[in-house]
């Protein structure tokens, strides 16, 4: 299984963008197959990988992780995971938009929860 996690460009003082960035390497590191898509605006208009990945494959067939800044499905993935690493709207303001026939988990319900 492939994963791609799309994160911000690395910032220090952003702890969200942080884990992002180590959720990468950390699963690299466990032998994952795993990509970061660094997105420059949540339009998802400019993007750069970190390594060479064929992305119609994972969008097919592996799993997108965004984290909770980003509004619906831009890569129109057929599997998602949602990284809430805040409350829902607290650093973009607006809501999530998880889409229809999505289960929101969580393991925490003072965190993302409604």
């Amino acid at each position: 299984m492939k994963f791609l996690i799309c994160a911000p460009p690395y910032n220090d003082k952003s702890a969200g963008i942080v884990v992002l960035h180590e959720l990468h390497q950390d699963m690299v590191n466990l032998g994952y197959d795993a990509h970061l898509c660094i997105f420059q605006n949540t339009a998802f208009s400019r993007m750069m990988f970190t390594s060479k990945t064929d992305l119609q494959d994972i969008v097919d067939n592996g799993i997108v992780i965004y984290p909770e800044v980003i509004r619906g499905n831009p890569l129109r993935a057929k599997r998602v995971v949602r990284y809430f690493l805040n409350r829902e709207g607290a650093a973009s303001g607006n809501p999530v938009d998880i889409g229809t026939g999505c289960e929101l988990h969580a393991g925490h319900t003072g965190g993302c929860c409604r």
